[in-house]
């Protein structure tokens, strides 16, 4: 017999549940598996579920991450991981238990050891709640520990800024792609013409190499691919961050890019959503604080 799954059904269609029992028929022993939450948002095609596995009759004592999506995804992330295994502590990653892939699509499924009884939530649920500063703290100083031996090499920062911002392009609003031909616009906002970064990041840019610090980075470290686990009175966990979605991960990347894409992510996109300027000032302070503690520990 095969493996029984069931997903939530406001949130997922049958086409998600078919595919992963087509995908985990093969893991040895499972006879059902219970999609219990959908994680929300998200920026690639993956769906990530939280799921309660079972053997024959009995529950496994930790439920799964599945993460779901096409095969060029999955296998990328995969290899990934294997590559976070040599940088990152064991601790702060939810290990593999099996991959798949089947033609156009895969599945990677963890395990949660981090679960503590409640449904885990992401460092940008997690930074609208009072724990906000010490579960930023206890981020930055993971990314640290993986940080704070970078080799010193030259690197060509305009072709970098190319090739991180140019497949991006595509996916502005049309009306920002229009004025891709134009050197300058003008803002309305501020009354003043300024240089076009989109005209100038599709064409040849001078080179400027300066000395970079290059190691490990996970590559795309924003809000919701960090989780912490809640314990049943609800409290969020903040001192065990769990990192997810490596696939973006390289081992000469630039040091700084994990601190800068989390404050980037916190300044723009949460600090203008905190009610009340006492938030906001602890906000400010903590990441002042923690990126001249990495900055210290990179120079």
């Amino acid at each position: 017999m095969g493996v029984t799954v069931t997903v939530p059904q406001s949130e997922a269609n049958s086409e998600d549940r078919d595919t992963l029992e087509l995908l985990l028929a093969e893991v040895p022993g499972l006879s059902r598996l219970e999609c219990t939450h959908r994680f929300s948002g998200g920026y690639s095609g993956s769906r990530v579920y939280l799921a309660q596995p079972t053997f024959g009759v009995t529950a496994a004592p930790n439920p799964w991450i599945i993460k779901l999506g096409t095969a060029a995804e999955t296998q990328a992330e995969d290899a990934a991981l294997v590559l976070a295994k040599s940088f990152v502590q064991s601790n702060l990653l939810a290990s593999k238990l099996h991959v798949k892939i089947d033609g156009e699509h895969g599945v990677l499924v963890l395990d949660y050891a981090a679960y503590q009884g409640r449904t885990p939530v992401d460092l940008e649920f997690t930074m609208r709640r009072p724990e906000s500063e010490e579960a930023v703290r206890s981020v930055v100083a993971a990314l640290a520990a993986w940080s704070n031996s970078p080799q010193w090499h030259l690197r060509n920062l305009p072709r970098s800024l190319k090739d991180w911002c140019v497949p991006k392009l595509e996916g502005l609003p049309p009306r920002i792609r229009e004025t891709m031909g134009l050197p300058t616009v003008y803002s309305p906002d501020f009354g003043e013409a300024y240089a076009n970064p989109a005209y100038h990041l599709t064409r040849d840019l001078p080179r400027v190499e300066v000395l970079s610090p290059i190691g490990f980075a996970h590559g795309d470290l924003n809000l919701r691919n960090v989780l912490f686990a809640r314990e049943d009175g609800h409290a969020v966990v903040t001192a065990k961050p769990v990192f997810i979605d490596f696939r973006h991960a390289r081992q000469d990347g630039y040091s700084l890019t994990d601190l800068a894409k989390l404050e980037a992510c916190i300044r723009y996109q949460q600090m203008p959503l905190i009610e009340t300027s006492d938030n906001l000032s602890q906000m400010g302070a903590a990441l002042l604080r923690q990126r001249e503690t990495i900055e210290i520990s990179i120079t």
